[in-house]
């Protein structure tokens, strides 16, 4: 609970909007912790039962979705996982109106994410996810510690160009 407290702290000092798309969305979270009107798109139909808004089985790298909708898009904890990280930030960049990209990701000294008995690959890591963004977005990006200090969670902040 400590890591979804922070990342709701995160998403609420950095995304305004009325519309926002949460990237990799799982169970919708979110949706719940957040006073926006949200969609989630995930791949993972069993997560999505989870979830009480509008929610879409998707991938990041094809958001089926009509261009500038968004006021923001997330992916939280998700960027790691994608198979084409370019064509993810190329298409939140269509999706989105004048408004930002946060990504929050994690960076270990392994390929593996572990949280609990929760194992995933991760495939991407945060200086790619980076200087794939700022060929869409003018980035600011940070580290913060995240999840009892055992992880760094980088904050990667896109405003679109």
């Amino acid at each position: 609970m400590w890591a979804l407290k922070r990342e709701t702290e995160i998403i609420s000092r950095y995304v305004q909007g009325n519309l926002v798309l949460d990237v990799g969305c799982g169970p919708c979270v979110f949706e719940r912790e957040l006073g926006f009107k949200m969609v989630g798109v995930d791949p993972d139909k069993n997560a999505l039962k989870f979830c009480s808004g509008d929610v879409v089985r998707s991938v990041g790298e094809y958001l089926p979705f009509k261009d500038n909708v968004f006021d923001a898009v997330l992916f939280i904890t998700s960027m790691e996982f994608l198979l084409r990280p370019e064509l993810a930030v190329s298409e939140a960049y269509r999706v989105l109106k004048n408004g930002i990209l946060l990504i929050l990701m994690i960076n270990q000294e392994s390929n593996y994410f572990k949280m609990g008995s929760y194992i995933s690959k991760a495939r991407n890591n945060h200086k790619e996810v980076i200087s794939i963004t700022k060929k869409y977005f003018d980035v600011v990006h940070f580290p913060e510690l995240w999840w009892n200090g055992e992880h760094i969670l980088y904050v990667i902040i896109g405003k679109k160009l």
